[in-house]
């Protein structure tokens, strides 16, 4: 290379460094003009960068960042905060110092605050600037934050930097988050609203001690129905009435007015006869509750609902049996029959103009007791068994020999013995004597009644037994359906009648008169001297059974007489009449 191109090269290279050196110098200094342009006069710059922490400055601009916020405001605040710095050129302060009415990023907020309440906050900004004009610059402060003071509605406006001024409709908190050149400790101090705490008045308690039922008294028999349950004492908003029957409580209603009383009417039809509870629920003049302010009373319904006939403990004697019942607003009545180890249904009246009642023909039941009941249905045809309960009764009708009756004594013969029954086909009579049952007779249609006819005149006073046997409509045998009666038989007519007994003989020959009928023979005996004698036998009885005793050789004593009777049958019967004793004495 040559020297001319060398120092050219070399005067270039000089050159160019001499730019350089003059770029690198002036680039500061442009520089320091912006800077003293954007934060004002160096020592203004250096007095904050020494001051900051202490310096308490007046800015008027809003922090370049918006804090977020949640919730409708609760109350306005005035906050000073205090920046860090300021510029070096101009003095414009870096961070927000005084925010009017809305901390830091709150907007316009319309809702009604709640309960206001003191908080403290502690925040921590840091504000960017861009490198062009402003120096990074990084500090962290606290700082508390001005009075705070809540107003009702609050509605504030934030004039932010002019970058932008946000409108939120939100409900802040207490929190804000803020970018802003140095970091703001923020403590708001909070002046509650007073509250108001509503004052109740309590209106007295009612003294329910005199509400109680009045009507009916405790104790009370019931006889007929509806009863009117009244409640009375002290001022009453409603009462409603209660009855415990059948095991249960039973909501009987509820008199909201008074207009009457405080009472209600029921209709105690449907309760079986039994003790039934009464009370009420009574509520005061502000619609407060009192149950059984008076306690429980108890009542006794005995209701002449039920079997009225026939009584309970009849013995019924004849068929057939008008049963009644006694009951109003009924619907039907179904009567029930429990014999034979069974109930029977025995029909339903369903109109009771003549009375409910039904005519049962029992003939057809042996001997025996029975149960005796009813359902019923109300006029709303709701049923009800057994409202009287039930009733015991006892027949004696049919399917038994009605007369003679049992234990009576029977004098005359021949007997008419009667059997009361109805659909059967025949009746065959018995009775028992001598020791042995003997066939009376068989009785097979039954048009004058189910009888036989019994001459036992031939048969000595004794105690007989007497039944039947049955064939019903089916030719079905019941043997001794309604029993066996016991009758005794005692005929004073087979028997000497004159002379009577004790009479004193005294002439002679003596005449011996036995009354008796359907016989065939009378023998007469007589006892003397110590032996029985053959006083003869009359064989016809046309002129009266009788014979005629020559006594004249015999001394003077006493002496029995008796007789031995044939009936037709040739059926002997010994002293029928017993023995007749007479004193024998000569003149």
């Amino acid at each position: 290379m040559s020297w001319g191109r060398l120092a050219r090269s070399r005067m270039t290279i000089f050159l160019v460094g001499v730019a350089l050196t003059i770029a690198a110098l002036v680039a500061p200094l442009q520089f320091l003009d912006n800077a003293v342009s954007f934060f004002g006069q160096p020592g203004d710059v250096i007095a904050q960068a020494y001051g900051g922490a202490s310096a308490t400055p007046a800015p008027s601009n809003t922090p370049i960042a918006t804090a977020a916020v949640t919730n409708t405001p609760v109350a306005t605040a005035v906050v000073t905060n205090t920046p860090v710095m300021t510029s070096v050129a101009t003095g414009t302060p870096i961070a927000t110092s005084v925010v009017t009415k809305t901390p830091v990023a709150t907007s316009v907020a319309t809702e009604t605050p709640t309960t206001p309440s003191a908080v403290t906050n502690t925040s921590t900004a840091t504000a960017v600037v861009p490198s062009t004009s402003t120096p990074t610059l990084a500090a962290t402060s606290t700082s508390t934050a001005a009075a705070v003071t809540n107003t009702a509605t609050p509605t504030s406006v934030i004039t932010n930097s002019p970058t932008r001024t946000p409108m939120v409709t939100e409900t802040p908190t207490a929190t804000a988050t803020a970018t802003a050149t140095g970091t703001l400790t923020l403590t708001p101090t909070t002046t509650k609203t007073p509250t108001m705490t509503p004052t109740t008045t309590q209106t007295p308690t009612a003294t329910p001690a005199n509400w109680r039922i009045v009507a009916p008294a405790n104790g009370t028999t019931i006889t007929s129905c509806p009863i009117t349950i009244q409640v009375t004492g002290g001022t009453v908003g409603a009462a409603q009435f209660w009855a415990f029957y059948s095991g249960n409580w039973h909501d009987l209603g509820k008199d909201s007015n008074g207009s009457d009383g405080w009472s209600i009417s029921w209709d105690c039809s449907r309760v079986s006869n039994q003790t039934v509870a009464l009370t009420a629920w009574v509520w005061d003049a502000y619609n407060r509750l009192t149950m059984d302010p008076g306690g429980i009373i108890d009542v006794a319904l005995e209701l002449p609902r039920g079997i009225v006939s026939p009584a309970n403990g009849t013995t019924v004697t004849s068929a057939p049996l008008t049963i009644q019942f006694a009951g109003s607003g009924l619907n039907r009545v179904e009567f029930w029959a429990y014999y034979d180890g069974r109930w029977h249904d025995l029909g339903t009246d369903i109109d009771g103009s003549d009375g409910w009642s039904i005519v049962w023909d029992c003939s057809g039941v042996i001997n025996q007791p029975v149960e005796l009941t009813t359902w019923i249905w109300d006029a709303s045809n709701n049923l009800i068994m057994d409202p009287g309960g039930t009733i015991a009764v006892r027949l004696q009708t049919s399917w038994s020999i009605i007369s003679p009756l049992s234990g009576a004594s029977v004098t005359t013969a021949p007997l008419t013995i009667q059997f009361a029954r109805s659909n059967v086909s025949r009746v065959q009579f018995w009775a028992y004597y001598d020791a042995r049952w003997h066939d009376l007779g068989t009785d097979f249609n039954g048009a004058d009644g189910w009888s036989v006819s019994w001459d036992w005149s031939g048969i000595s006073n004794q105690s007989v037994e007497l039944t039947t046997w049955v064939w019903d409509i089916s030719d079905n045998l019941v043997m001794d359906p309604g029993g066996v009666i016991d009758v005794v038989l005692f005929q004073t007519s087979w028997s000497i009648i004159d002379p009577i007994s004790g009479a004193t003989i005294m002439t002679a020959p003596l005449t011996i008169w036995f009354a008796t009928s359907n016989v065939d023979r009378v023998r007469f005996w007589a006892y003397y001297d110590g032996v029985w004698h053959d006083l003869g036998t009359d064989i016809d009885g046309s002129d009266g059974w009788s014979i005629s005793w020559d006594w004249s050789a015999i001394s003077n004593q006493p002496a029995e007489l008796t007789t031995w009777i044939w009936d037709a049958s040739d059926n002997r019967i010994m002293d029928p009449g017993g023995v007749v004793v007479v004193m024998l004495r000569a003149p």
